[in-house]
């Protein structure tokens, strides 16, 4: 692998082939393989968003920036002279002032173009190609775009917004919980999480927030939230019983994992630590810090949940007396019982995947009647 320096002129990472052009020779010096393939994608009618890339390798800007090839879509440019052409603006990623650049190219070789830090690496090594695709991948993640009514934050009659979850298990419920417009999800993590478990829920749920309810923090989890999440979009709610020493755990790895990331030129994972209260007498005894997020789990609590009068009492409590930042209280499918925990003052509430529109709903329905 060579290094080369350079000047940016354009940010943004390029990774493809290399297209050698010069003043002298144009497209014609470009590879013959590229070009037959540029043909090809023309002859068979492709899209042109579907064309053959290539990283343009010229001997000056103006060449580079004025030169096109049949076919192939040039999404970079890096061009041996350092000299500037104000009249042209590059639309792609663009490194200039690479010395020697023509001369350690070669046909055929991979290049990948890092106009954040002005260097071209030629022939890259495994490691270093995977650690910019990674890169590319994490910055090039949008999460996706809703528009019907489902997808709207719930906000009660008199202006209270309200934040719905969805309490997923598996893949399944994951499509139907943004499907239905689940603000955010609460994941119950299998014991022992398959590869890219992580890395599929982010990715699939781009730009939500995400509770992971898990024995301790993993550190695959931490991995993908370092690639596929943005700073404190992640949360891992930690058994309440075992909650001191499971946060002491999760210094210690995350420590590891802030190494790694230097190392690898990647922003460090920022998780949120929370607890998680599977009983609805919330035993709190080993909790002696301030949790970011608590969730109580009411899903087994039928005596309360049929109580309204209790439950309310009990809401108001969890929403007003604990020092937990956010509290969650999670319904399953009780959405008369989202309609109390609101009106005590909870203002974040997880419920199954098939229950999130019914509940948001009901939501919006509170002080209808004063409206009226």
């Amino acid at each position: 692998m060579t290094i080369l320096h350079g000047i940016s002129k354009k940010e943004g990472i390029a990774i493809a082939v290399a297209a050698i052009v010069d003043t002298q020779h144009g497209i014609s010096g470009v590879s013959p393989a590229l070009l037959q393939e540029g043909l090809e994608a023309i002859k068979r009618m492709l899209d042109p968003s579907d064309y053959p890339e290539c990283v343009l390798v010229c001997d000056t800007l103006a060449t580079g920036l004025s030169a096109r090839i049949p076919g192939i879509n040039i999404i970079g440019v890096a061009a041996q002279s350092e000299t500037d052409a104000p009249a042209l603006e590059p639309q792609v990623p663009c490194v200039i002032g690479l010395t020697d650049l023509l001369r350690s190219v070669s046909h055929g070789d991979i290049l990948i173009l890092d106009g954040h830090k002005g260097i071209v690496h030629i022939d890259p090594d495994p490691r270093t190609l995977m650690h910019y695709q990674e890169i590319e991948e994490r910055h090039t993640s949008k999460p996706p775009i809703y528009i019907e009514s489902a997808h709207m934050p719930a906000r009660t009659q008199n202006g209270v917004t309200v934040d719905v979850y969805a309490y997923i298990e598996d893949a399944a419920d994951l499509i139907k919980a943004l499907e239905n417009g689940a603000d955010g999800l609460i994941v119950q993590t299998p014991k022992e999480p398959e590869i890219d478990y992580y890395a599929n829920i982010l990715t699939t749920a781009a730009g939500k927030r995400v509770a992971f309810s898990s024995q301790y923090v993993d550190l695959d989890l931490l991995r993908a939230v370092m690639k596929f999440a943005l700073p404190m979009q992640v949360s891992v709610l930690l058994p309440a019983t075992e909650y001191e020493a499971r946060v002491e755990e999760a210094k210690i790895i995350m420590e590891s994992v802030a190494t790694e990331a230097f190392l690898n030129d990647l922003d460090p994972p920022q998780v949120i630590i929370g607890v998680w209260a599977e009983d609805a007498e919330l035993n709190l005894a080993q909790v002696t810090s301030e949790p970011a997020i608590l969730a109580v789990d009411l899903r087994g609590s039928a005596h309360l949940l049929s109580r309204k009068d209790e439950l309310r009492e009990s809401a108001q409590i969890w929403a007003q007396d604990t020092n937990a930042g956010t509290v969650i209280i999670v319904l399953g499918n009780n959405v008369p019982a989202t309609v109390t925990m609101v009106e005590a003052g909870v203002r974040s509430v997880a419920v199954s995947p098939d229950t999130v529109s019914a509940c948001k709903y009901a939501i919006r329905s509170i002080g209808l009647e004063d409206v009226q």
